[in-house]
């Protein structure tokens, strides 16, 4: 019982001090107050009761009125249109070449200019490029991570390209198709690392191709902190305004970041409550047993006690034997604590350090539990008559 409640315990101290050391880890982007909005669906909207000859023109008329709009809110900060929707999203993963034909995958995020400044990704080197409204082609930025996988020290020396067209468009100037992103980019920029999901994943090389930042229906809004009602509220009534509902999709950064460690707390929770369990099955049968060892023991006690022996040297007597089997049972539970926690975590590129205070606090809770158990057991046979226990046994 000791040791199964100390390895209980063990691992349920490691996980509460795991989900608190992914909680405090930065992810290295702002995550308060960033609002993720779908203003119209553009397929939708395509294939809606529209004709074809107007559809442009409606759909320029609708992102005109947004834009608009979305400047005039005085409880948004910043906007932009969002192309990849949660910065927290990683689907989109191509094999990007560098100029040396060396390989790698990485995450690949289609943004505007304010992207960075809306999620505060801090820009490391080089600049993050203005693109024309009529632009065709997609501007390239990586992360530290990803300029470290590819070998480059900075911006000026790198060039990437992919293995498959990374955004495709017409040119109504010359009639032409065009498949970009296969031919040698530079990178304009590198910005800071930052983690794209749960932080046990670790850095991500991500790629970021800027566009020439139009409206897809789709933006990342930066919200005035205790403004978030309000902000929603507005969205609402100028939805309405246009198209004469005012329901949309949307949701906040910062509960997707908290989304992402439910399964933690989910898995801390269950250890906490085996671990109680265990305590309460170790403090029964401590009870029963040490109930029925000490009560065997009386007539040693008298005899102890009129030979002299004071309440400090039974204490000692009768604490020493289970001190004893709870330093075994520490001993055992300790290596299959570590192997639970080792296999577990196994695959995390960042996790909680197993140090020695977790083994410690978790004996030092057993031991307070069980020898307070104990304690009252132990008194009352202290301080027993000897000449009446004489008389009886």
């Amino acid at each position: 019982q000791y040791a199964i409640t100390l390895t209980l315990l063990i691992v349920a101290v490691y996980f509460n001090r795991h989900l608190q050391f992914l909680q405090d880890t930065p992810t290295g982007f702002r995550s308060e107050g960033i609002l993720y909005a779908q203003l119209v669906n553009r397929n939708q909207f395509e294939h809606g009761s529209y004709e074809r000859k107007n559809y442009e023109e409606i759909w320029k008329r609708q992102v005109s009125f947004y834009e608009q709009k979305l400047n005039e809110c005085p409880f948004i900060e910043k906007w932009s249109p969002n192309r990849s929707e949660s910065i927290l999203h990683s689907q989109s993963q191509y094999n990007i070449i560098n100029d040396k034909d060396e390989s790698h995958q990485l995450i690949v995020r289609y943004t505007g200019k304010n992207y960075f400044d809306i999620h505060e990704l801090k820009v490391i080197d080089g600049i993050i490029p203005e693109m024309e409204k009529d632009a065709f082609n997609h501007k390239v930025v990586l992360n530290e991570a990803a300029m470290k996988l590819f070998g480059y020290q900075s911006a000026n020396e790198a060039f990437v390209r992919s293995k498959e067209p990374l955004w495709f468009g017409f040119n109504t100037v010359t009639n032409e198709y065009i498949k970009g992103g296969v031919e040698l980019m530079p990178v304009e920029a590198v910005v800071s690392n930052y983690y794209a999901s749960h932080v046990s994943e670790g850095i991500k090389p991500v790629m970021f191709l800027i566009d020439n930042g139009n409206m897809n229906g789709n933006v990342a809004i930066t919200v005035q902190k205790g403004k978030e009602k309000e902000v929603i509220d507005y969205l609402g009534n100028m939805i309405k305004e246009m198209t004469g509902s005012s329901d949309f999709v949307y949701s906040w950064l910062q509960d997707e970041v908290d989304t992402l460690y439910d399964d933690d707390r989910r898995l801390t929770v269950i250890y906490n409550i085996f671990a109680l369990v265990g305590i309460l099955v170790c403090c029964l049968g401590l009870f029963g047993i040490s109930l029925f060892d000490i009560r065997r023991r009386y007539r040693e006690i008298a005899i102890r006690k009129a030979h002299g022996a004071g309440m400090k040297d039974l204490y000692q007597l009768l604490f020493k034997k289970y001190l004893a089997v709870l330093g075994a049972s520490f001993v055992v539970a300790v290596p299959i604590a570590y192997y639970l926690i080792h296999q577990y975590t196994a695959d995390f590129v960042m996790k909680a350090p197993i140090g020695m205070g977790i083994f410690v606090l978790a004996l030092l809770l057993v031991a307070v539990i069980s020898m307070g158990t104990l304690y009252w057991q132990i008194r009352k046979a202290a301080n027993i008559d000897p000449a009446t226990v004489m008389k009886t046994e």
